[in-house]
């Protein structure tokens, strides 16, 4: 267990891969509760600081990079060459992803929202919740186009999903 406070990529300079994911997870976790109590701030800048521990900065300096393949992959650093830790790191940089766009949605921060949905787009495009955040975002920009095409996506992936349909009839 980590003793020390880490609360950015900073401090984690010289820890394990394993103590930066826990580090990030309890950030994580912090978040989550501020979130659930309201706090959209605090959470915002919980998710932030766990991105931050694991080496996933959220300006545009450093938003995923195209792979071989073609799909968007983390910055690297030798330390995240495990498959199972970059699998792990890239999970719990999605989930604060979404989280982190989930709270600008709602803080009414529609350009960071919409940055940050296609940060999780781009680093998992299955991700219907990315789609559908991005095409939120869209909508408070006033991008109608952009929030059509993401919302007809998500509604494809989701048609059960009524929340996704009615965002979608209202920006037709």
């Amino acid at each position: 267990e980590v003793s020390r406070q880490v609360n950015g990529p900073a401090d984690a300079e010289g820890l394990s891969p394993e103590e930066c994911l826990q580090a990030a997870m309890r950030a994580k976790d912090a978040g989550n509760l501020a979130f659930k109590a309201g706090d959209l701030q605090q959470a915002s800048a919980a998710y932030e600081r766990a991105l931050g521990i694991i080496g996933c900065r959220t300006d545009d300096a450093e938003m995923p990079e195209i792979g071989l393949n073609g799909e968007r992959e983390m910055p690297t650093d030798s330390r995240w060459d495990d498959t199972a830790r970059k699998e792990a790191r890239d999970q719990l940089a999605l989930s604060c992803l979404l989280n982190l766009s989930q709270c600008e949605l709602r803080l009414e921060r529609f350009a960071e929202a919409m940055r940050h949905a296609t940060a999780a787009v781009e680093l998992e495009p299955s991700s219907s919740k990315a789609v559908y955040r991005r095409g939120l975002a869209a909508m408070g920009l006033g991008l109608l186009e952009r929030a059509r095409t993401d919302l007809t996506e998500a509604a494809r992936r989701e048609p059960r999903s009524a929340d996704v349909r009615a965002q979608l009839s209202e920006c037709q």
